[in-house]
């Protein structure tokens, strides 16, 4: 079984969205989580990991070591990377997350 983690991106800082339970009403950072509200929820662990140990997530920036640079995006009940020539391709260990859409859009 997988481990179910989200991040959170505020507009200028990413947090781990488990931490963020506002119940919980204690200070994460320089932020009061019960006052805090992340403009967007950066989607989910994907259950796997980069070449180098890092964990993926829906919406990181992966280089896939084929000449491909793409968002981990979720469709049709899995994660992957979507290749305009070839199409889908399904995680592979050769993957290193290099970004993430919120951080570095530039990388697209």
């Amino acid at each position: 079984m997988r481990d179910i983690k989200f991040r959170a991106w505020d507009g200028k800082r990413m947090f781990d969205a488990f931490d963020l339970i506002p119940e919980l009403n204690r200070p994460v950072g320089n932020i009061t989580v019960g006052t805090f509200k992340p403009s967007t929820i950066m989607l989910q662990y994907t259950g796997m990991k980069d070449r180098t140990g890092k964990e993926i997530y829906e919406g990181d920036i992966v280089d896939t070591g084929q000449g491909l640079i793409a968002p981990v995006t979720y469709h049709g009940g899995c994660f992957g990377v979507t290749n305009s020539e070839k199409g889908r391709t399904i995680y592979s260990t050769g993957f290193e997350v290099i970004g993430n859409v919120y951080e570095n859009p530039d990388l697209l």
